[in-house]
């Protein structure tokens, strides 16, 4: 059983709660993590938030900091759990086309078990092939070991200069353990993106 999480936080992000209910409405026992940012971190989480911080060596934009910190609080909670198999959403993935239900990209990755990491999401499709980085507003972590190792590798590594797109991205090249099938999209950055620049 695939678990569904869609990081969402309904104060900071209101105009993306209908899209996250569609979301909800498509994954049976799907749940929502909320995203963390500057205005409702909690003070247990400070600890950690310097210690991203102190990895990123140039803090360009203040969005990256929370979306790593969401995301490591999203995984502590998936290995905590022993979930096998999650699916992540960013809230504002939306179906490329209306043909496509659960029942149809279930049918697709279930095929694919064998697969560590599966991009069901875009890619920045202005690079070439080689160089092209899979964006992760919708991720399958296909086992529990993959979710932990991705995990450690966020602390392992010397420095966390760019978003998690990017180092997820790396992490699986040298592996070569990802497929992406594109069946989800994101609309173009909006205030609630990662780039949204740093104050200080």
């Amino acid at each position: 059983m695939i678990k569904v999480f869609i990081t969402h936080n309904k104060i900071e992000a209101p105009e993306r709660t209908e899209n996250v209910n569609k979301l909800l409405s498509m994954f049976e026992g799907a749940e929502i993590f909320e995203s963390i940012y500057p205005n409702t971190i909690q003070e247990e989480d400070l600890e950690l938030l310097e210690f991203i911080k102190n990895k990123m060596k140039r803090i360009r934009y203040i969005g990256l900091v929370y979306n790593y910190l969401t995301c490591v609080k999203l995984y502590e909670k998936c290995i905590q759990e022993k979930y096998e198999r999650v699916l992540i959403f960013e809230d504002d993935a939306q179906l490329i086309t209306s043909h496509y239900t659960w029942e149809y990209v279930n049918q697709v990755i279930e095929k694919m078990v064998d697969m560590p990491i599966i991009y069901l999401g875009g890619s920045s499709d202005n690079r070439p092939p080689s160089f092209r980085i899979f964006i992760t507003d919708a991720v399958l972590f296909n086992s529990h070991d993959i979710i932990k190792d991705y995990y450690n590798h966020i602390f392992e590594v010397e420095k966390l200069d760019h978003a998690n797109d990017v180092l997820l991205d790396s992490f699986c090249r040298e592996r070569k353990n990802r497929l992406h099938i594109k069946m989800f999209r994101s609309p173009p950055a909006d205030k609630h993106s990662t780039i949204v620049p740093a104050k200080s």
